[in-house]
């Protein structure tokens, strides 16, 4: 279980295919026991699930529920940041990050006349990360 400020992330792992439901569910009562014991409720409007697939995946139709609530299964979930999908590719983190960028370039591309390039790679290493500094002026020494 990682807890970080009111977000929970739970990794469950388990090798039998044919128990999978009743363990998961199982788990997800203990979880939601120790919430309540600890003063918390789970918000289950929020709360989505996410099964890692593998090349040679065998569906396993999950359904986890506590009482007439149902957790819903999510493609991809957003973790402190990171966007994680059921395959483990980077492509939909890389994707937002990405769109992120090029938001901040556009005005650092407009004012790169304007102010002289020491202001600018100050301003480029305050925006973006170091790595990519270095995808606007490649010809430049740091």
């Amino acid at each position: 279980m990682v807890l970080y400020a009111d977000d929970t992330g739970i990794v469950i792992t388990v090798s039998n295919k044919l128990d999978f439901n009743i363990n998961i569910n199982q788990m997800f009562q203990a979880i939601n026991t120790w919430f309540n014991v600890s003063l918390l409720t789970v918000n289950f409007s929020k709360t989505q699930y996410l099964e890692l697939r593998t090349t040679n995946y065998c569906n396993v139709d999950t359904e986890i529920n506590y009482g007439q609530k149902f957790i819903t299964n999510a493609t991809e979930i957003k973790f402190l940041g990171l966007i994680i999908d059921d395959s483990l590719s980077w492509k939909q983190h890389i994707e937002r990050v990405a769109s992120k960028m090029c938001t901040a370039r556009y005005p650092l591309r407009n004012i790169k006349y304007i102010v002289p390039l020491d202001t600018l790679r100050i301003i480029c290493c305050i925006v973006m990360p170091a790595r990519t500094v270095l995808l606007f002026y490649p010809n430049h020494s740091y």
